[in-house]
């Protein structure tokens, strides 16, 4: 049965109204991020995806505090 990209499994919303939705999709990433007046999506493979968290955590690491 093809996977339907639609029935998204986690929704986000950003405090710009911008509201972007992820699930899995073919054993990889489904990626769409919707804005006032357009949207933009991308299919990510499992490594994609997996360097996208990494450039993620590696942005939000770098005005984090340490003790």
């Amino acid at each position: 049965m093809p996977h339907n990209p639609i029935d998204y499994q986690v929704r986000t919303e950003c405090s710009d109204e911008t509201v972007i939705y992820t699930d899995e999709y073919d054993s990889g990433l489904w990626l769409s991020v919707m804005v006032n007046g357009g949207s933009a999506r991308a299919i990510l493979t499992r490594d994609q995806a997996a360097a996208l968290i990494d450039a993620i955590k590696f942005a939000l690491s770098a005005n984090e505090v340490t003790a």
